[in-house]
């Protein structure tokens, strides 16, 4: 049983980056997603389908007319200011009832779509506020590290003791005397 889960979900996520890589190239020309702000709404819109997950299963059964469920979806587009080509993409998984993956072809579209544009979106935890200077050579410093064009999204975070760390889906950087101590105590 837990094997045929397994084999399930393999072939789920081959699926669902199938239908990501062909949203790409079909739309690569005119998407133009802003990076962070188009990425964070796709995020918060993929956060949502995970709350509402169950939504989705529905959405796939004909107990709604096709234009309705369609409808409804585009709605939610809508709703988090996505960009109209993704409205073209929820017809077609209307269509092929296979709405329940789009969580997961929205997660392969941010990283096919980051990947393509060569760009590294970080998140960067402060224990304190960072001047334009500190901030062109952290930029300069990441970029060197991931080979990728970095953009920053700054928060505050008072737990790192005077540091920074770093995060991207692929990379985690931190300097910090937080991590120092971290570091005696394992040995």
């Amino acid at each position: 049983m837990a094997i045929n889960i397994c084999k399930m979900h393999r072939i789920k996520e081959i699926i669902a980056r199938k239908y990501a890589q062909a949203f790409i190239n079909l739309f690569s020309d005119t998407l133009n997603l802003k990076i962070p702000e188009d990425i964070d709404k796709i995020k918060k819109f993929m956060s949502y389908l995970y709350d509402h997950r169950q939504s989705l299963f529905y959405a796939d059964l004909k107990l709604l007319d096709k234009l309705k469920r369609q409808e409804i979806l585009h709605e939610l587009i809508d709703k988090f200011e996505l960009k109209s080509e993704f409205k073209k993409l929820i017809d077609l998984l209307v269509l092929q009832q296979r709405v329940f993956l789009l969580h997961d072809i929205l997660g392969f579209i941010v990283k096919l779509y980051l990947n393509k544009t060569n760009v590294m979106p970080f998140t960067l935890f402060s224990s304190h506020n960072i001047s334009m200077t500190q901030e062109k050579k952290l930029i300069k410093f990441l970029e060197s590290k991931s080979n990728k064009k970095v953009i920053i999204k700054f928060e505050l975070d008072p737990k790192l003791i005077v540091g920074l760390k770093a995060i991207s889906t692929e990379l985690e950087w931190e300097h910090s005397i937080r991590q120092k101590l971290n570091l005696l105590n394992q040995t």
